[in-house]
């Protein structure tokens, strides 16, 4: 049961976490808007140098917050090895495979759906297909990612390209959305893990 309450208390830390990454991606998005809007030149406040340390702060912050939820990953993953001892991946795995080349486009999302699948629960299907949303949105962020940097982020004039503004754009249309539903699995991944624990302890 500790272990449980371990996993659910990295859960909402991760949560609470991820609403102030949605916070940060919603300041890139108006401040990016703005800089596109008025090309770099006409703007109310979105100066490049602006844009350039508000996307470099969102990367920072970024990169904190993916602690938060690489620990409830390892967690969540341990308590399903234990509900579902079957399963292939190692809680070390399911966080692991986030940084390895080409094998990270795909199996840290078949880490989450295992950990779904592990922990149980009567939303296991409707849980997976968020997980499929989200990691689309994961993939679509990591290709925006690429195209601003090899696609000419600075201008001629040495000063940030509208092309980089709009790219930040998109990366914030859709990591908030991506982060509410990775707010969402955890919450019914906790669930679940609980329901689950608690129930083999009485059986």
């Amino acid at each position: 049961m500790a272990d449980t309450r371990s996993a659910a208390t990295s859960g909402n830390l991760a949560i609470g976490a991820l609403y102030v990454w949605i916070l940060a991606e919603v300041g890139l998005l108006l401040v990016a808007t703005d800089f596109v809007a008025g090309d770099g030149i006409n703007v109310w406040f979105a100066t490049s140098q602006v844009l350039a340390f508000t996307s470099l702060s969102a990367f920072v912050l970024s990169l904190v917050i993916a602690v938060f939820c690489f620990v409830w990953i390892y967690r969540a993953m341990a308590i399903a090895h234990r509900v579902t001892p079957t399963l292939s991946i190692s809680p070390r795995a399911a966080v692991g495979w986030f940084f390895v080349p080409i094998a990270s486009l795909w199996k840290p999302y078949e880490a989450i759906c295992q950990l779904i699948d592990g922990s149980g629960g009567r939303r296991v299907a409707a849980t997976r297909t968020l997980a499929g949303w989200w990691w689309a949105g994961w993939l679509a962020r990591a290709v925006i990612g690429l195209l601003s940097r090899f696609g000419g982020s600075v201008g001629v004039d040495g000063m940030l390209s509208r092309s980089y503004g709009v790219m930040l754009m998109l990366a914030a249309v859709i990591g908030i959305p991506m982060a509410c539903l990775f707010q969402e699995i955890i919450r019914r991944v906790i669930i679940a893990q609980g329901n689950a624990v608690e129930a083999s302890v009485f059986a």
